[in-house]
């Protein structure tokens, strides 16, 4: 299991761009992992999601969500 490999993390994200066109948006975020893993060893990851959102009944929800790993 991944998670088990993990002794702490913390995760930071930050929205880059949201661009709206109705009901539905782009949004660009990106995110700085800093993970501790259990047998000691340390890494930093930073990431960025692009994701497509529509609003539903007033609320936004993800449609679509993609993952890279920018550095690691």
């Amino acid at each position: 299991m991944l998670f088990g490999a993990i002794a702490q993390m913390a995760f930071f994200a930050q929205a880059g761009a949201i661009e709206v066109d109705g009901d539905v948006a782009a949004v660009r975020s990106q995110c700085l992992e800093f993970i501790r893993l259990a047998d000691g060893g340390e890494r930093r990851v930073v990431g960025e999601y692009i994701d497509r959102v529509v609003r539903v009944d007033g609320q936004w929800l993800f449609a679509e969500r993609a993952y890279r790993v920018l550095m690691g």
